[in-house]
């Protein structure tokens, strides 16, 4: 889903596959969309058909759309939230060369720019905190997505740290949810420095039964001491609808 824009670079935070112990670094990428008028959900769906017998040359890429479970008033001028995560960076950079130079690739972003209005591109690299057990065909689920941004004089190495604790009091209390932490790498030049995102969520089981343990007083405190550490999230958490683009 990397589309036609010109990516400027932040340069705030760059994070190396070796820079965070512990955990798996890969790239992945976001952009804001929305079904240009006169266009329907037909057409999109026919669209993505012909895309995806192209990803499927270009090897494994798992792409995501994220659809708002509520919204308030006005808040999004957009539908969705396109997301695409590749295994590592090579992958990423022959999918992108790819996507850029080869007539097919082209041809993809030509037809993509008439069905979707996209925007706000942004490149990141992220790192699997947690990883939940899921059936090979998981294709849907929900989640929820905080805006974070680290304390001052915190890296995301003091990040990973914190992740790690809470990782240990999830262990404990037996609660299984996937968590992934997204570091923008290059796109939107109005984020804060040390802003990151952090999404959590899979299987609906499991969200209903995480949901339910977060809302105890005992798990806010513990969460709002370990992550009070090295960053803090936005109150409001929006939540998502996530269904499996790519077959």
């Amino acid at each position: 889903m990397q589309l036609l824009r010109n990516i400027t670079t932040i340069g705030f935070l760059l994070i190396s596959p070796m820079a965070i112990a512990d955990f798996e670094v890969s790239p992945a990428e976001m952009q804001v969309c929305k079904v240009r008028e006169g266009r329907s959900a037909d057409d999109l769906n026919a669209f993505f058909l012909q895309a995806n017998r192209w990803f499927e040359t270009l090897g494994e890429f798992d792409w995501w759309m994220a659809t708002p479970h509520y919204r308030r008033p006005n808040e999004y001028a957009w539908d969705f939230l396109m997301m695409g995560f590749w295994p590592n960076f090579d992958e990423q950079m022959k999918g992108l060369s790819a996507f850029y130079t080869t007539p097919e690739g082209r041809q993809i972003a030509t037809e993509y720019s008439q069905v979707l209005d996209c925007a706000g591109t942004v490149h990141f690299n992220t790192i699997r905190v947690r990883e939940e057990k899921r059936p090979k065909d998981f294709n849907q689920g929900f989640g929820h997505m905080f805006d974070c941004v680290m304390n001052e004089g915190k890296t995301p190495q003091d990040v990973a740290a914190t992740f790690q604790k809470w990782n240990q009091y999830l262990d404990a209390k037996k609660i299984d949810h996937n968590v992934t932490a997204l570091f923008p790498r290059t796109g939107d030049d109005q984020m804060s420095p040390g802003a990151f995102k952090f999404l959590w969520g899979g299987l609906f089981g499991n969200v209903a039964e995480t949901l339910a343990f977060l809302t105890q007083d005992e798990a806010q405190t513990t969460w709002a001491n370990i992550i009070g550490e090295s960053f803090s999230c936005e109150a409001y958490d929006r939540g998502y609808f996530f269904q499996k683009v790519s077959q």
